[in-house]
């Protein structure tokens, strides 16, 4: 049996999908946690998979594997994560590739047009001629990912901690967390991926996005992105404007009303890009 594996990974978590490439059909499913080549070395990347691998689908049918993954934007990074992968995934030719074209492939194909990543980190491209084009370098958690889970997060927990949240919120907030200041200032320095830390408390964001205060810092987030991101692409509102990720997907009507301060149109929002991308990689098979 010949298999291609194909997987989409962010910060929080991994989605793989294995290929028959005789039949055309995906085979095998399986979730693990985020990798990561910022905060994951090669060893922790092998050990996870060692761990959290689905024992059911066996590595030695997999002849090829293709990986976009969150943080995979530069040689060094790259050979980060194919050198874990490698270790485990012993007998397949590996390709890793930044999240970006994961986006970039699974939202438009062939087409062209400017890609947008907001989940747990975010991002985005200039998208032509199935190339990326143009694209802003990711200062990740500590100076981008504007309207990512991260960044709407670390807005809340700043609003938290500096005692700026309206009552009723903040009662509802420590109830929740049970976090003094102190644990939660442990978190964000002293413990591995902040930057998830930082992302689940978006979750509060969801559960209580009728509080116009919510609504604000979300708001106040997406309208970040595009300043950073979006309309420094050239000629940006003759492109049309997709999303992939959680955050764009569940806060959808936010961001198409600050999309429309910006002229834009948000044409389409997905989830997950992973079952786009198997259809992208099966185009392309004989």
């Amino acid at each position: 049996m010949k298999n291609i594996l194909i997987a989409d990974s962010g910060s929080t978590k991994t989605d793989w999908r294995i290929i028959d490439v005789l039949t055309k059909k995906t085979v095998g499913e399986v979730v693990t946690a985020g990798v990561n080549p910022y905060f994951m070395t090669a060893d922790d990347i092998s050990m996870m998979l060692n761990e959290q691998w689905n024992a059911d689908f066996f590595v030695k049918n997999i002849q090829k594997i293709y990986f976009y993954g969150a943080g995979c934007s530069s040689e060094t990074k790259c050979k980060t994560v194919n050198k874990g992968l490698y270790r485990f995934f012993t007998s397949a030719d590996i390709y890793v590739y930044h999240d970006l074209l994961a986006a970039a492939r699974a939202l438009f194909g062939k087409e062209n047009g400017i890609a947008a990543i907001l989940g747990t980190g975010s991002n985005s491209c200039l998208y032509r001629h199935m190339q990326v084009e143009e694209e802003l370098f990711s200062l990740g958690y500590l100076f981008g990912d504007k309207g990512s889970g991260g960044h709407i997060g670390r807005k809340i927990v700043d609003a938290y901690l500096k005692d700026e949240m309206p009552d009723r919120l903040r009662s509802d907030f420590q109830k929740k967390y049970s976090l003094t200041k102190e644990q939660i200032l442990d978190n964000v320095y002293n413990k591995p991926s902040p930057n998830r830390f930082l992302a689940s408390f978006s979750e509060f964001s969801s559960m209580n996005i009728d509080a116009a205060f919510i609504q604000q810092i979300i708001k106040d987030s997406f309208r970040d992105f595009f300043d950073y991101q979006i309309t420094r692409y050239t000629n940006y509102q003759e492109y049309p404007l997709r999303v992939v990720g959680s955050v764009g997907f569940y806060f959808k009507d936010i961001l198409e009303s600050v999309a429309g301060e910006y002229n834009m149109k948000v044409e389409q929002v997905i989830q997950n890009p992973v079952e786009n991308l198997v259809q992208f990689h099966l185009s392309d098979l004989p």
